[in-house]
């Protein structure tokens, strides 16, 4: 059986709550998008987009996980800076070796969007 998380979720045009998953299975992790097949990541594509976007927390965070075969988990979870009306959902990589990196949920999605959309193309 599969693992999932919810990495980002958005309103169709219709109203309905569209949600793209990050998938663990046997042959590693995947993207399923929203009237999409579920397209595979390169391996190493999660720490690579995080290592490239992501920004140093000082405490892990808790909300929903998935946690990956190495050992680390991707942690999803609500944060609402003072300045701000709605909370912004936000994607945390935390590793044994390291501290937690962090970014918008938005921003990792689409990063991992297009190395899945780029690895089903090139093969």
């Amino acid at each position: 059986m599969a693992n999932r998380l919810r990495v980002f979720e958005r309103l169709a045009p219709d109203g309905a709550v569209q949600a793209t998953w990050l998938v663990l299975d046997g042959s590693g992790l995947s993207l399923l998008e929203p009237g999409e097949p579920g397209r595979a990541l390169p391996p190493g594509a999660l720490p690579a987009v995080f290592r490239r976007y992501g920004r140093p927390l000082d405490v892990p965070p808790a909300g929903a996980r998935l946690v990956l075969p190495d050992g680390a988990a991707l942690v999803r979870f609500e944060f609402m800076p003072r300045y701000e009306v709605l909370p912004k959902t936000y994607l945390a990589l935390v590793s044994a070796d390291g501290p937690p990196l962090a970014e918008l949920a938005t921003a990792i999605t689409a990063a991992l969007s297009h190395l899945a959309r780029a690895q089903a193309r090139d093969g």
